[in-house]
């Protein structure tokens, strides 16, 4: 059994993809066709090659990204998109325009271990499918979201930062790749 198998069923409920009039758009994102369709959780559409040893629930409550990954106005308003209960941050704490202001204190591993909203856009790591970035793309995969060439490209990245982290923390044992690690739903080994 996977920690996947026993994910409540709910409806897709309200994702919508960010679109360039709304206010909170951003030019830099980069466009991912619209071409998404939604697959029963647990069905067999699920990449084999995506093996995260976390779910995003499990993730939120262990201590990700300070708590404020959803904390500002946009993540605010990406996060009402998800079922309610979905994703709480692991002290409960409800965060305004924190976003790159974590608190190590309530990380898991006790460290900083991301970069900011704005480092990934100018790196051209944001899609205007997900504008919050890999672990809301993720949050969006468990609930049966698929957008095939996306998805790929995704758990492409997925792969290849845990295998680089792995390594690093393996040769540095330096507890920001554990931390970095959990933000990409895998474990240290």
């Amino acid at each position: 059994m996977t920690i996947f198998e026993n994910t409540e069923q709910r409806p897709r409920l309200q994702w919508q993809p960010l679109q360039p009039e709304d206010p909170l758009y951003d030019n830099r994102l980069i466009k991912v066709g619209w071409d998404a369709k939604w697959v029963h959780v647990g069905s067999s559409d699920w990449n084999p090659s995506f093996r995260p040893d976390y779910h995003p629930r499990q993730m939120a409550t262990m201590g990700i990204f300070g708590d404020a990954y959803w904390g500002d106005a946009l993540g605010q308003q990406r996060a009402a998109m998800l079922p309610e209960g979905y994703s709480k941050p692991k002290f409960g704490t409800h965060y305004t325009d924190h976003r790159g202001k974590q608190s190590e204190r309530i990380n898991y591993h006790g460290r900083a271990a991301s970069k900011s909203r704005e480092w990934w856009m100018e790196k051209g790591l944001i899609f205007d499918a997900d504008p919050l970035g890999w672990h809301e793309w993720f949050c969006w995969y468990i609930r049966g979201r698929r957008i095939a060439p996306y998805d790929a490209h995704q758990i492409q990245r997925w792969r290849g930062f845990v295998t680089r982290a792995r390594a690093q923390l393996a040769s540095t044992g330096h507890l920001g790749y554990a931390q970095a690690l959990l933000h990409w739903a895998a474990a240290p080994t």
